[in-house]
């Protein structure tokens, strides 16, 4: 496993293969998308483009980590290569761990589609993170353009 970007959503901690993050950013005001997907927040200039800025939540269907700001929001650049293709809120963001390093778990069987694994910290913390799997993300990004 490469490296990991680490981050909290709603006091639980989250990682994604740093291959698909391109950088955190601040938006300072989302502007609404009418009729877009309930888990567009509105989308934001990133260097003069916009860029969509999504609920990670509402993306992956994980109903817990609900965000519904409009201003101040952090978020993590999805990428696929260098193309940046949204924007996903955060409530920040942690570290850039070296998966080498880490113990990882593969998800069973009835865990989440989006959840790849975990990764537990080693001593003294022992935390664990989940580990969300980059294609699943990507693939649901895209999926909302063509909605």
């Amino acid at each position: 496993m490469n490296a990991l970007c680490t981050f909290r959503l709603v006091d639980r901690r989250y990682a994604l293969d740093v291959s698909v993050v391109g950088e955190m950013v601040v938006a300072d005001e989302l502007v609404p998308v009418p009729h877009a997907s309930t888990a567009v927040l509105g989308v934001f200039a990133l260097r003069g483009a916009p860029i969509a800025c999504v609920d990670l939540g509402r993306l992956l269907g994980l109903p817990d980590l609900r965000s519904d700001r409009q201003r101040g929001v952090h978020a993590l650049v999805l990428r696929s290569g260098s193309t940046p293709l949204a924007a996903a809120a955060i409530d920040r963001a942690d570290a850039v761990l070296d998966g080498r390093s880490l113990d990882f778990a593969r998800r069973d069987a009835g865990e989440h589609p989006a959840v790849l694994g975990f990764v537990t910290l080693p001593a003294p913390r022992h935390d664990v993170i989940t580990v969300l799997d980059p294609a699943v993300a990507l693939e649901r990004v895209r999926a909302l353009r063509y909605r």
